[in-house]
């Protein structure tokens, strides 16, 4: 640590012994405002939440209405199943599971099984039942390193790729259904769908790499001194209460620097205020 010329060294504002220096401490630029286990609990439920916009404004079916709000609830308690899960696998079969489950059950109750017309029949819905299932394990694998991370960067990443997993089915969906035989209320509602569906969590994936992307640029104008309110040092000071930052092993601790009221007696004082990881201090 660096010392005044009078030999005083800065005085660090230790807050974190009882962990109150998430609310306390004010979070510095591209802080994550929800966790990456948060995130790819919505992103799977991100289709039945959204489609129930679409029931509301295009399709006006009461009854698919009230099928699509089952649906999202039981879709975000089968989401907190799998990912309270305590390994990668447990996960992934636990999502995987409650995602065929799922997809079974609103097809039934939908009534494309039932319809003497439908294609689907029981077969099909087993095979997109297993689509679905596989899926569904995809997400996992994506996330879950992240969700373990407990970072802003990991946050981050996992709104990236949950971003593109919850946009790509829907695409790909889409366009089968305009090109074979869409129903009305689908060819009024496309722009809807594919707004809700695709172009949101594209953009919020772009939002995420954004964030990733100025994160770095701040951590490197912080490390070169360029904003004299921060300074990352290699002080250790209650890591286990403290924010993690950027991910990888924690190599310094980023503080904000509070000048003295009177600076020919007293030391600027130090406020912890989240780790960085040795990554981000070699960038």
């Amino acid at each position: 640590m660096k010392s005044h010329g009078d030999g005083t060294a800065p005085t660090i504002v230790r807050r974190v012994r009882d962990g109150s220096v998430r609310s306390r401490a004010r979070r510095p630029p591209f802080a994550a405002v929800v966790s990456a286990t948060t995130i790819a609990i919505v992103a799977f439920a991100w289709t039945p939440a959204t489609t129930i916009l679409v029931d509301v404004f295009v399709r006006r079916d009461t009854w698919l209405l009230g099928v699509e709000v089952v649906h999202l609830a039981l879709s975000y308690l089968v989401a907190r199943f799998a990912f309270g899960a305590r390994s990668p696998l447990e996960a992934a079969l636990r999502l995987a599971g409650g995602a065929a489950a799922l997809c079974i059950a609103n097809l039934f109750m939908s009534g494309w099984v039932r319809q003497p017309q439908s294609t689907v029949g029981v077969f099909g819905a087993m095979f997109i039942a297993s689509l679905a299932a596989g899926y569904a394990a995809v997400l996992v694998a994506l996330v879950w390193r992240q969700g373990q991370a407990h970072s802003d960067e990991s946050a981050d990443r996992a709104l990236a790729r949950a971003g593109v997993w919850a946009a790509l089915p829907t695409l790909a969906r889409t366009l089968v259904l305009l090109r074979v035989s869409p129903a009305p209320w689908y060819a009024q509602g496309v722009a809807l769908s594919a707004g809700l569906h695709i172009i949101l969590p594209l953009m919020l994936t772009c939002l995420a790499l954004a964030r990733m992307r100025g994160r770095s640029k701040w951590l490197a104008a912080v490390q070169s001194g360029r904003l004299p309110q921060w300074r990352i040092v290699d002080e250790h000071v209650g890591h286990a209460a403290l924010p993690r930052l950027a991910a990888g092993k924690v190599a310094g601790t980023l503080f904000r620097v509070h000048a003295p009221e009177d600076p020919f007696r007293e030391a600027e004082h130090l406020e912890p205020v989240a780790t960085v990881g040795a990554a981000a201090r070699r960038g």
